[in-house]
């Protein structure tokens, strides 16, 4: 706060007022589903797999970006030959429901045959860089294809995964619990 303002609430809560009516805010772009296969094959064509793969499972798991970043490979397991679950540990949810874990079910035949072949081969965990590498792997890959928006952060694979889910499956509710929205708006 303004040091004018301390001891002064009244004055404290009208400038946060004003401040919050002029301030425009910015969503996160939502990836489209054919953003997504461009984001994954701009991965594959700079040789950064795991950058491709967290992408492409981020956005069908509708998972934060944490969770994309946190999930170990140890925590991905096949439930039969058509569904693969991720146990995310640690999250938002799981931390407001008091509960160790949250799962996600990705059914994706393509996405499932790559995770059981990642789990075999490869790093400890789904992207094995580090939070900043991520980061600017997906801010090149916007700026590669030409777009502009003022906050492309990686919440809209998320975002995305969300509106191309609801478009597949059409309930708000069943989007709802597969992306673990406590409500759905």
């Amino acid at each position: 706060l303004r040091p004018r303002c301390k001891k002064h609430i009244d004055t404290a809560v009208a400038w946060l007022n004003n401040w919050a009516k002029v301030t425009v805010k910015v969503q996160a772009m939502p990836l489209h589903i054919c953003l997504v296969k461009a984001f994954v094959s701009y991965g594959l064509l700079r040789r950064e797999y795991d950058f491709a793969l967290s992408l492409y499972v981020g956005f069908l798991g509708l998972l934060r970006g944490c969770e994309i970043l946190d999930l170990h490979m140890a925590d991905v397991q096949a439930r039969g030959p058509n569904q693969v679950v991720l146990i995310l540990r640690d999250t938002k949810g799981a931390r407001l429901r008091n509960v160790p874990f949250e799962t996600v079910t990705i059914r994706d035949p393509l996405a499932i045959k790559i995770l059981l072949k990642r789990k075999t081969v490869g790093g400890p965990k789904l992207f094995n860089g580090k939070r900043a590498r991520f980061a600017e792997l997906y801010k090149n890959a916007v700026s590669f294809f030409r777009f502009s928006h003022p906050k492309p952060t990686p919440h809209g694979i998320r975002r995305g995964g969300a509106s191309w889910h609801f478009g597949v499956h059409g309930s708000y509710d069943r989007t709802g619990e597969h992306g673990r929205w406590a409500s759905v708006k």
